[in-house]
């Protein structure tokens, strides 16, 4: 900047000829230049020409030399103003290009601004655009959940679907069961009526059986009394007291037998044989039963009261024996009356009715059996034969104990009867 100050001085002042550029000859020549002026003004004080000569030509060298680097130096000084008009021409545009520097580095420091600023953005962003990813996988996972519940949802209504369809069905087979139950009440009911006229029956043979016990009870009483007018009395009977009568199990009272009757005796032996047939007609009899029987527990009853009946049948069978007697069967009354009241009954339709007939088959046999051994026990009692009374006492409270366990299938047999459709239907 100083040298660019210097120039501009010496431009404004016309001098052509700068002070750096003064060189030893030109000093010499401005000497010479000085001694020529003052020759010039006082001729007197010039000097002789032989010493002017050499130095005179020396002069002329140097100052053609002078010249000649003057002349260089004007050419220098043309190329070097010319250089500086370049520099200066240079400087201006470094000065354009400077401001336009400045300018862009301004711009610059704006882009850098902007750069961090759009930097920042990009940051925020990219962490929305992480939270959006994020929330995109949410949505994907609850758009997967979406259509698995979908999916489960329309499984669900087409089970449903399928469930109301087997519902009507259902609905409408239970019409055609009610309607069938309905019958099958009315059917139930007519077996009840048939079962009610089978009990009365039984109960009529029952009291028919009592009635026939009466009749021996007197009979034996009516055999005592020529006895006792015969015999002598008793010890008891001279001291003036009086013999007791013996009471039975049954409830009745029994006058023991003082003389043996052969009548009550062969009677008594005809009612054991009679039993005897009995059990052993009841031992085939539940066997087919336990057969026929849909319910396990009472096909179990049945075959545990087999076993019973079958011991049984041995018991009168030895005591049979042991009278001196061998049992024989036939068709007896019990035969007689089986068969007369399942002939009164309608035929067993299916299973159910099958053994709905045979549990009524065997209450009426179990109520018969009672009878007879009531009966059976009376003439023991009314014979004096004291091991039958004890073995129609023990098989008597058999009978009454599987009465008690038969009553309890009636009812819910009856029920799987009126609610249930027959077979094939």
């Amino acid at each position: 900047m100083a040298n660019r100050k210097k120039m501009d001085v010496l431009e404004q002042s016309g001098d052509r000829s700068p002070v750096s550029l003064q060189t030893p000859s030109t000093r010499g020549s401005r000497k010479i230049r000085g001694l020529a002026e003052s020759r010039s003004e006082d001729p007197d004080r010039s000097p002789p020409a032989s010493v002017l000569s050499p130095e005179l030509s020396d002069f002329e060298q140097r100052l053609q030399a002078i010249r000649q680097q003057t002349e260089q130096a004007r050419e220098e000084l043309r190329q070097a103003e010319r250089s500086l008009e370049e520099v200066r021409r240079q400087c201006r545009d470094f000065q354009a290009v400077q401001l336009q520097t400045h300018q862009m580095v301004e711009e610059l420091h704006a882009v850098r601004q902007g750069l961090d600023q759009t930097r920042q953005e990009l940051a925020i962003a990219r962490s929305e655009s992480e939270t959006l990813g994020h929330q995109a996988r949410e949505a994907a996972q609850d758009f997967e959940q979406a259509a698995h519940f979908l999916s489960t949802a329309c499984s669900q209504a087409q089970a449903a679907r399928q469930q109301l369809q087997e519902a009507e069905q259902t609905i409408r087979a239970t019409n055609e069961q009610s309607e069938q139950a309905r019958e099958r009440y009315e059917q139930a009911r007519q077996w009840f009526q048939e079962a009610e006229e089978a009990a009365q029956a039984a109960r009529r043979l029952v009291q028919e059986m009592k009635q026939e016990r009466e009749q021996i009870r007197l009979e034996v009483e009516a055999a005592r009394e020529p006895v006792q007018r015969s015999a002598s009395p008793p010890e008891s009977e001279a001291a003036g007291e009086e013999t007791p009568p013996e009471v039975s199990d049954s409830g009745g009272t029994v006058m023991p037998a003082l003389v043996p009757a052969e009548e009550a005796r062969e009677r008594l032996i005809r009612y054991l044989n009679d039993a005897w047939a009995v059990e052993k007609t009841l031992v085939e009899m539940l066997q087919t039963m336990a057969e026929e029987v849909a319910d396990p527990e009472l096909r179990s009853l049945l075959q545990e009261h087999q076993s019973v009946t079958r011991q049984q049948k041995h018991n009168l069978e030895a005591r049979l024996h042991s009278l001196g007697k061998t049992p024989s069967g036939g068709k007896g009354f019990f035969d007689q009356m089986l068969a007369r009241v399942w002939d009164a009954m309608s035929p067993p339709r299916d299973e159910l009715d099958r053994t709905l007939h045979d549990l009524m088959k065997g209450l009426g046999t179990e109520h018969f059996e009672i009878a007879m051994y009531q009966a059976l026990e009376a003439l023991a009692l009314a014979v004096g034969d004291e091991e039958t009374t004890r073995l129609a006492r023990e098989h008597l409270r058999q009978e009454q104990a599987v009465v008690e366990r038969l009553r309890h299938f009636l009812a819910p047999i009856v029920m799987c009867l009126a609610s249930k459709p027959e077979s094939g239907e």
